[in-house]
């Protein structure tokens, strides 16, 4: 991407327009559509430019909330259900802790 990126910065400016952006982001076959949707609308208002050495750090932020918010479309609550259970088993005074290490 950062080679498409530089290819479309002729000016080596280090920024993007986002209409530039969108056409890369919507030719990207390593993007998920919903991932590009999420990415563009992202922006505030009235930004026309992207600085596209952020990218990398913007698209990690992107699937990080994506992943967050499949996890929390799955049913949660057996999750957490679960995940007690198992920390009873670890907690064999019945203090309600458990050690980390």
């Amino acid at each position: 991407m950062r080679r498409k990126f530089r290819t479309l910065d002729e000016k080596n400016t280090g920024f993007v327009s986002l209409g530039e952006f969108r056409k890369a982001m919507n030719t990207c076959a390593l993007l998920t559509p919903k991932e590009v949707n999420v990415i563009i609308r992202s922006f505030k208002e009235g930004v026309t430019q992207f600085e596209y050495k952020l990218f990398e750090s913007v698209l990690f932020e992107t699937r990080f909330e994506l992943a967050r918010s499949r996890l929390m479309d799955t049913n949660i609550s057996k999750m957490s259900g679960h995940l007690i259970d198992e920390f009873m088993l670890l907690d064999k005074a019945g203090t309600g802790k458990i050690s980390i290490t």
